[in-house]
């Protein structure tokens, strides 16, 4: 059974491969609002993909494993027209990249299957944008 560690390393991966952020980084399990504003001093290079899982619980009887997962997304902004169009395209791309232009749309990596549940757009600091994903990572336990 995959840990949900090897979940964020795949989907971390996958996200690596596609060269749409400067920096990709697992926060680990908990959940990643706490940890947010505490992170981003420590980020130099944008734009940054930050990911964390919450607890795992099971479902239909044990048969299949759900963990929530955060994806944050973040880019620089500085005011100007061009950065927050830049901050859109690459949260567009993200989106694109993880199947999560429709709710409840499937990614599958190594036999976990990521379904996009909810968009957030956070604020927290003038001279960045952020967006944060929820996905579900469903296994089966058979």
């Amino acid at each position: 059974m995959i840990t949900e560690r090897g979940m964020l390393r795949a989907l971390k991966t996958r996200i690596e491969n596609e060269n749409l952020f400067q920096e990709v980084r697992i926060l680990g399990n908990e959940v990643i609002s706490e940890r947010l504003l505490n992170e981003l001093p420590e980020l130099t290079k944008f734009p940054a993909c930050l990911l964390c899982a919450g607890s795992v619980s099971t479902e239909n009887n044990g048969c299949t494993t759900r963990t929530p997962i955060e994806v944050v997304v973040i880019s620089s902004c500085y005011g100007g027209d061009a950065d927050l169009d830049a901050a859109d395209e690459v949260m567009a791309q993200t989106m694109s990249l993880l199947k999560c232009s429709l709710y409840g749309e499937v990614l599958s990596i190594d036999g976990v299957y990521y379904v996009f549940e909810q968009r957030e757009r956070l604020h927290f600091d003038p001279q960045h944008v952020a967006w944060k994903l929820r996905l579900s990572a469903k296994t089966l336990n058979i």
